[in-house]
């Protein structure tokens, strides 16, 4: 046991107890132990940070799956719910079609029955319900009995229509939300059992990915992907193909100086989807950002 002199901040010292042991003081053995913990400390950060980067590749080279393998973990029973509810938003999108044609019979027949000259044009669907009666040479009240009886006709196509129409839409969106609601409810039991089967190690190199996040927001978006925007989209879809078939039987050039604009909404369309799809991934990654701070 010795003394040992300190220097002081106002010039003095004072003797300190260093102990000697084996020809080594306790200085220098707490500053080797801490060069050593120094160095396991920086081996273990260096290690983990490998691993993370690791972690990142893997996770970056992962490929994204088709829109039918979102659907790997449905059952028969909601597959055919699925294709159902197309089916229903598929016959729910010739209503558009449909409602234009029957506007345009009875436009048609309102001029030529107020000109009151020649013969009234012949109907396809205004005549289904009890409309178009074809006149030659008619009377003036003869045409205004025969406006009322396609104004009659032309009300029951429209409410007829419509019902079917808001039925069919509605039948589609509750099935097919129905069948995807089951299929992520299933997704969520098999990810959390997944996860709880990990070690603790590997909750430590993914620490970057919120679990609630996960669980959510993520499954969220594979709700509406697979439910609802389906449905939506079927409709839309349709809706533009029969629309565009009924033009070309009632009027193919005109149907074509229109379509001569189908190209640049496409790729408008295109881009806005693209920007979108980007826009989403980086809402859902700020997403798991917070939840993991939050967690």
């Amino acid at each position: 046991m010795t003394n040992k002199e300190y220097p002081q901040q106002n010039g003095g010292s004072q003797p300190a107890v260093v102990n000697y042991k084996n020809g080594i003081s306790n200085d220098a053995m707490s500053e080797c132990s801490h060069k050593a913990g120094g160095g396991s400390t920086n081996m273990l950060n260096i290690i983990f940070k490998k691993a993370a980067q690791k972690t990142v590749q893997e996770e970056s080279s992962y490929k994204p799956v088709s829109y039918l393998q979102l659907f790997r973990f449905a059952t028969w029973g909601e597959i055919s719910a699925t294709v159902g509810g197309i089916l229903l938003a598929s016959l729910a999108s010739l209503g558009l079609p449909y409602g234009v044609i029957l506007y345009g019979e009875f436009t048609a027949q309102l001029v030529e029955r107020t000109r009151g000259i020649g013969r009234s044009p012949e109907t396809s669907i205004l005549s289904m319900f009890g409309g178009g009666e074809i006149l030659i040479n008619a009377t003036e009240a003869e045409n205004y009995a025969a406006i009322y009886d396609d104004a009659k006709a032309f009300g029951l196509g429209v409410l007829f229509i419509s019902v079917i129409q808001f039925l069919a839409s509605a039948l589609s969106v509750d099935v097919i939300n129905r069948s995807a609601q089951r299929q992520i409810s299933r997704i969520r039991r098999l990810f959390l059992r997944a996860v709880l089967r990990q070690d603790m190690t590997w909750y430590d190199l993914n620490s970057d990915d919120s679990f609630a996040v996960r669980l959510t927001d993520d499954l969220d978006k594979l709700k509406e992907g697979i439910g609802e925007k389906l449905s939506i989209f079927t409709f839309l879809a349709m809706s533009f193909t029969a629309s565009v078939l009924a033009s070309f039987v009632y009027g193919w050039e005109l149907t074509l100086v229109v379509l001569s604009c189908a190209p640049f909404i496409i790729i408008a369309t295109a881009v806005v989807a693209k920007v979108q799809s980007s826009l989403t991934e980086k809402e859902l990654k700020a997403y798991s950002s917070a939840g993991t701070v939050a967690e």
